[in-house]
């Protein structure tokens, strides 16, 4: 987990898609619990994710309360897959 200013960054890599799944989606829980708590929000309509892959196919998976994009911008840096 990276963070500067008001955003957060969250990376994670794996080899399967469920286990990827399975450890974002608790992380992101948590953080939007500390939010609660703390009485911040979260932009929902700019929280998303990308997949990086060696191949072409990149499948959907569901990381709760987000979207998946081809591209995002970080620290004023567009990256795409």
């Amino acid at each position: 987990m990276r963070s500067f200013a008001d955003d957060i960054n969250l990376f994670y890599s794996s080899d399967n898609l469920k286990q990827l799944e399975s450890v974002m989606n608790p992380e992101l829980k948590q953080i939007y619990n500390y939010c609660v708590l703390n009485k911040l929000s979260i932009d929902t309509a700019t929280t998303n994710y990308m997949l990086v892959s060696l191949s072409r196919c990149y499948p959907k998976i569901n990381i709760t309360g987000t979207e998946q994009n081809d591209h995002i911008k970080y620290l004023r840096v567009d990256i795409d897959k």
